[in-house]
């Protein structure tokens, strides 16, 4: 039995290290954990081998579609239905076909000018990261109260995206936001331009997703097409800010998880650091996700979103560390005296940006070609890029 004096309340908690609840509910957990895996692999395994089947069956049926589409079968010709909604092919994919996509993601991201595309996402996120973190101070509060207690925890969850490198910015912008503004309507009045302006880097973000994906929103659709542009931004903030929530209760348990087969097992401390590491990496997969299926103006499956998201979140991870050798160095900002810790910011948002715009395309590319294709939504259309040349005068 130990004593520990908090001073938020006043009184004095005695913590016990192992208590007799702990050692019940640890295991549970545990073995709670591993039985949705399972199950989860199970499903998955299910789902695999119900593709198999219905490639099968469509495979034989390759010599009748060919016949009917050289033929020019009537519209409403079932065969003819099965040559347009046939999926793609499932299952593993090669080495080979992965080195194709990742050369053909290459060549689209230099066509679809990915790097303007990053510099715009980078100049509003310097606009929309103080009123981000106004909203998060502000529901961080909320949860824990004290704005000392609320800023370290919004910090914490902000260093798992962002270099340390580059999080003197965010560190300074966090402690001038924190300072409390008089009056109600004052404080409402900012949490409404908060949400404004911190929604205006998802709208970037937007544009630049349909850029990449050939959509775009019909014309002459008016104040509507600006509010549900702005309704989706806004639930992506809303979207990020329960993200962030949930990633710092599950962070309490596997905490406890870690304590717990660190005294159980031997190699447990490495054991609950490889959790801790798959965790952050699942919630940037279910991140990117989120933006790529939700935020651009086109339907995509599921299966293809995943693909995308998992192999833009490696990228992130991988890029993340290569970034942060180079940025801790000081001489990407070492030449603009004051404006140095401004510039790293700037500079880890922009490699960040073409990061997830290499994942953009590559999503595109896995619909294209093994996926169930792009497809824009029912108040978007088509772009067709073609090049014409002009005959001289």
């Amino acid at each position: 039995m130990r004593q520990k004096f908090r001073p938020e309340t006043g009184s004095q908690v005695l913590v016990q290290r192992r208590s007799n609840w702990a050692q019940k509910i640890f295991p549970l957990g545990f073995e709670l954990l591993v039985g949705v895996g399972l199950e989860l692999l199970r499903r998955y395994t299910k789902s695999w081998v119900n593709g198999v089947r219905r490639e099968t069956q469509l495979r034989r049926q390759v010599p009748e579609v060919k016949k009917a589409s050289q033929s020019g079968l009537p519209g409403n010709s079932s065969v003819k239905q099965i040559a347009e909604t046939a999926p793609r092919r499932k299952g593993w994919v090669s080495p080979k076909e992965i080195f194709k996509m990742l050369t053909a993601t290459a060549k689209e991201w230099s066509n679809d000018k990915c790097p303007q595309l990053g510099a715009a996402l980078a100049y509003y996120a310097v606009f929309s990261l103080a009123p981000l973190i106004l909203l998060l101070l502000g529901l961080f509060g909320i949860i824990y109260g004290g704005s000392q207690e609320a800023r370290a925890k919004v910090l914490e969850q902000i260093s798992y995206f962002i270099d340390p490198s580059a999080l003197q910015s965010v560190q300074e912008i966090a402690d001038k936001v924190a300072q409390p503004k008089p009056g109600l309507w004052s404080a409402i009045l900012g949490a409404f331009i908060a949400l404004f302006g911190a929604s205006g880097i998802f709208g970037q973000l937007q544009e630049a997703l349909n850029t990449i994906w050939d959509v775009k929103p019909k014309p002459n659709q008016g104040v509507w097409a600006f509010f549900r542009s702005r309704f989706l931004s806004f639930a992506m903030v809303g979207g990020v800010c329960f993200l962030l929530l949930i990633s710092l209760t599950l962070e309490g348990l596997l905490k406890g998880l870690h304590a717990y087969l660190q005294g159980v097992m031997p190699g447990g401390h490495y054991v609950g650091m490889t959790i801790f590491y798959v965790f952050d990496l699942a919630i940037i997969i279910f991140l990117f996700a989120m933006i790529f299926r939700f935020l651009p103006d086109a339907k995509i499956a599921w299966h293809d979103v995943w693909y995308g998201a998992a192999l833009t979140a490696v990228l992130f991870v991988i890029g993340k560390f290569l970034l942060g050798l180079y940025l801790s160095s000081g001489a990407a900002g070492s030449a603009y005296g004051a404006a140095s810790s401004l510039v790293t910011l700037l500079l880890w948002v922009f490699y960040s940006a073409q990061i997830l715009l290499f994942g953009a395309v590559f999503t595109r590319i896995y619909a294209d070609t093994r996926g169930s294709h792009i497809q824009p939504e029912e108040y978007a259309v088509r772009v067709k890029k073609t090049e014409v040349e002009l005959p001289q005068p």
